[in-house]
C-alpha cells in the first residue's frame, strides 16, 4: 500500500467542496447569552437593590445605599480568576431545583459591616482572610443577599435561599462549569457611618439557572370548572366564601389521668417521625397532604398532593 500522507491542502479542499457551511467553533468559550435575558435580568434587580438596601440597613443599624454598578457577561472560570485573594465569597442555594448563585463582597466594605455588627463605628481592616467568628456574622450578610435574589426573581419563580458555604480563597465552585457563560450584576455599596465606606458586591448567575427562570413556556391556561353548574348568579358569591383549614400532624392518645396531669412545658409523644406528612382538612374532609417548614421566619405547609377526590 503506497505511503499516503494527509497534509493541509486536500483538508482545505473537501471544506471547501463541502455542500453547507463550516462555522468556527471555540471549545474554550461559553454561550453568550440573549441580549434579552441580560436586560431582564438587569431590569428584575432593581428591586434586589431596594430590597437589599432595606435589609441592610435594619442589619447595621445605619443608613446604606445599595446602586446598580453595571451588568457583565463571562466564563465562570474568568470569573473566579479575576477575584480577588483573600476575598469574601458567598455560595447561595436557591431551591427548589438545585441552583446555586455566587455573591462576592468587597474585602475592606465587608469589614466595615463586620465591625459594626461587633460594635464599632465601620472602620474597615486591612487586607485579609476573615476569621471563623466573622464568617458567622458574615453569614448573615450573605443571608440578606439571599432574600434579596428571592425577591428580584419573585415575579418569575419563587425560591427559598440560604447560605451553603463561605469562602475566602476564591475557587471554582460546583455551581458551573469552568467555560460556562456566567451573568454578573454588580452594585455599589454605600455605608453611611461614622467611617464611610462604599464598595463593590456581586453577585454571579449561571447561564443554566438563567435559562430555567427566562426561557421557561408558560403553561397552558386550563379554564376552571364552575363550582355551580350553570350560570347559577351564585356561583361567583360562593368562589369568594372563605373557609378555615386545618392541619394536623396525627392524634395521641391518653387516659384522662394523664391529661388531667399535662402542664405547660410537657412534650406529648405523636408516634411517627418528624418527617411525616401533615394532613389539610375543610371540617372532616380531608384534602392535602404537605410538608411542614418554614417560610419567611414563619411556620408554614407545603402542600404536597390532594387527598380529596
Amino acid at each position: 500500500m503506497p505511503n499516503r500522507t494527509l497534509n493541509q491542502n486536500p483538508v482545505d479542499a473537501t471544506i471547501a467542496g463541502a455542500d453547507r457551511n463550516v462555522e468556527p467553533f471555540d471549545f474554550h468559550g461559553g454561550k453568550a447569552l440573549d441580549a434579552e435575558i441580560v436586560a431582564e435580568v438587569e431590569a428584575l434587580h432593581e428591586s434586589f437593590a431596594e430590597e437589599l438596601a432595606d435589609r441592610l440597613t435594619n442589619l447595621l443599624q445605619v443608613p446604606v445605599v445599595v446602586e446598580s454598578a453595571g451588568i457583565d457577561q463571562a466564563r465562570f472560570e474568568s470569573y473566579i480568576n479575576a477575584l480577588p485573594n483573600p476575598t469574601m465569597l458567598g455560595i447561595i442555594d436557591l431551591s427548589p431545583g438545585g441552583y446555586r448563585a455566587v455573591t462576592d463582597l468587597a474585602n475592606h466594605l465587608g469589614f466595615s459591616m463586620l465591625d459594626i455588627l461587633l460594635g464599632g463605628s465601620g472602620r474597615p481592616a486591612g487586607f485579609r482572610a476573615f476569621t471563623d467568628l466573622e464568617a458567622i456574622l458574615l453569614g448573615e450578610v450573605i443571608d440578606h443577599v439571599g432574600w434579596s435574589i428571592r425577591a428580584a426573581f419573585e415575579p418569575l419563580r419563587e425560591f427559598e435561599p440560604s447560605v451553603a458555604d463561605i469562602q475566602s480563597k476564591p475557587a471554582i465552585d460546583h455551581i458551573a462549569v469552568a467555560s460556562d457563560s456566567v451573568l454578573v450584576q454588580s452594585f455599589k455599596v454605600r455605608i453611611d457611618a461614622d467611617h464611610r465606606s462604599e464598595g463593590i458586591l456581586s453577585v454571579c448567575y449561571p447561564g443554566h439557572l438563567l435559562d430555567a427562570i427566562l426561557k421557561t413556556e408558560a403553561a397552558p391556561e386550563v379554564a376552571e370548572e364552575p363550582l355551580i353548574s350553570g350560570d347559577a348568579p351564585m356561583s361567583g358569591s360562593i368562589k369568594q366564601a372563605p373557609v378555615g383549614l386545618k392541619a394536623r400532624l396525627t392524634g395521641a392518645k391518653l387516659s384522662l389521668g394523664d391529661l388531667g396531669l399535662l402542664q405547660p412545658g410537657d412534650v406529648v409523644v405523636l408516634g411517627i417521625p418528624t418527617s411525616a406528612p401533615a394532613t389539610v382538612s375543610i371540617g372532616d374532609v380531608d384534602l392535602f397532604e404537605g410538608d411542614v417548614g418554614r417560610h419567611n421566619g414563619q411556620i408554614a405547609l407545603r402542600l404536597n398532593h390532594w387527598m380529596a377526590t
